[in-house]
């Protein structure tokens, strides 16, 4: 085997399929079965079957919700890998399908799962069936793998196998000379989907403790980085709370969504009534459960349509609140113009990620630090119950609609320089 410290940019990862995936419960330990020592209890070479009589199979977890054979499944599914070869000791297999009879959403995983016993001292069997030049994923069971590594593994051209956490997984090409292993350290990259450098995990589960802290890497990795003030430092407080509470459950993240749609058209009418202080309390915690769903929806790798237009839904309610305030207060005006900003500052955000292929947010640093106070939902949550408590409801009607065409002028500012600069880019090249 060969040490690399090359890492592909993120950007540069292109999946390619692959026929099979074999998921070993003898990879990634000292010796085949065997488990390598633990940096917390000092416990050497303890078999993976064998457990402390106070917890559980860390087979089980659950582990965000989900158990880690259901929790891989679902990752290679949502890959395109087609098949899954089980390989270990016979009462592992048992105990794998077991745990699969209670998944609650087998159309998650892939369209084939197949079992193996491993045979004495076999780390891992090599798959039959393989076409000819064709490669197989090979993936250990007592882990919980980041789905950029496995991305990264269905990329690659030619054997990789990356290492840390107690663990490894790779990809093979049958025959191959060359490996190549890479350190989960040097892989640290730019997700955009939560608009943050991360390192990707990798992390063996050898005890409740390893699940625990698999459970915190998860919920780190799906925290979005970009936000305003109160999504950033006070909303995620309640959020992981409620979604270490809902994960294990039968609760989906669409129930989460319907629910929050449903309290959010419930503050507008609310408002419309003259419950001010009440509707504006109740914005905060839409702010809370509006991060819910898409946290439940990454950490137990659920998407749907409906998750998908969540912000649209978001949009609709978002307005009828200012609309509902602004009939109450004889404001009609401002509640109009509000909603005319927001218009335009969702215009602003679209034309940035179709000409720059990101948010604005992302542009710089000191768009960044705008994020965190320009005018959104979860601010102007913040200026009602501060205005309604003390009474100066028209004022704090009027601050917020300021605030929001001040951020709307603002990004699209942004976007003037941005489309200067690509214009700028295209008659350079053009020379």
């Amino acid at each position: 085997m060969r040490r690399s410290n090359h890492v592909p940019p993120a950007r540069d990862v292109s999946v390619d399929s692959v026929d099979i995936a074999v998921v070993s419960a003898n990879l990634g330990f000292e010796s085949p079965g065997k488990i390598p020592p633990s940096e917390k209890t000092g416990a050497r070479d303890s078999d993976p079957r064998r457990l402390r009589p106070d917890s559980r199979d860390p087979l089980e977890g659950p582990c965000g919700g989900l158990s880690l054979p259901d929790r891989l499944l679902r990752q290679l599914h949502r890959e395109g890998v087609p098949r899954v070869l089980f390989a270990g000791p016979s009462d592992t297999l048992s105990k794998i399908r077991e745990l699969l009879r209670r998944g609650r959403r087998p159309d998650l995983w892939p369209r084939t799962i197949e079992f193996r016993v491993a045979r004495g001292e076999e780390k891992y069997p090599e798959p039959s069936g393989l076409g000819e030049g064709r490669k197989f994923l090979l993936l250990p069971l007592h882990a919980v793998i980041d789905s950029y590594l496995l991305r990264l593994l269905l990329s690659a051209e030619k054997s990789l196998f990356v290492s840390g956490g107690g663990t490894e997984a790779g990809v093979v090409f049958p025959g191959a000379a060359d490996t190549t292993v890479l350190p989960v350290e040097r892989l640290v990259h730019y997700d955009p989907s939560v608009r943050k450098t991360r390192r990707p995990i990798l992390h063996a589960i050898r005890s409740r403790e390893d699940i625990e802290e698999a459970e915190r890497l998860l919920l780190s990795s799906v925290q979005k980085e970009v936000l305003d003030l109160p999504g950033r430092y006070f909303d995620p407080i309640f959020e992981d709370r409620l979604v270490r509470l809902i994960a294990p459950t039968a609760i989906t993240p669409n129930m989460v969504t319907v629910t929050t749609t449903t309290v959010g058209f419930g503050i507008a009418a609310a408002f419309r009534r003259g419950f001010l202080r009440a509707g504006a309390l109740a914005t905060l915690a839409i702010s809370t459960l509006d991060g819910v769903d898409g946290k439940l929806a990454r950490l137990r790798i659920e998407t749907s349509r409906l998750g998908e237009g969540e912000h649209f839904l978001d949009f609709l309610y978002e307005n009828s609140w200012y609309i509902a305030l602004g009939k109450r207060l004889g404001m009609p005006r401002t509640a109009t113009a509000m909603v005319a900003s927001d218009i335009l500052d969702n215009l602003a955000y679209l034309t940035i990620q179709k000409t720059a292929g990101k948010m604005i947010d992302e542009l710089s640093e000191g768009d960044r630090f705008f994020r965190l106070i320009a005018g959104r939902r979860n601010i102007y949550s913040w200026i009602f119950v501060v205005g309604f408590w003390f009474g100066r409801k028209r004022t704090i009607l009027r601050a917020a609609a300021f605030w929001a065409a001040f951020t709307a002028a603002v990004h699209w500012i942004r976007v003037g320089m941005v489309l200067l600069a690509t214009a700028d880019r295209s008659t350079n090249r053009q020379v």
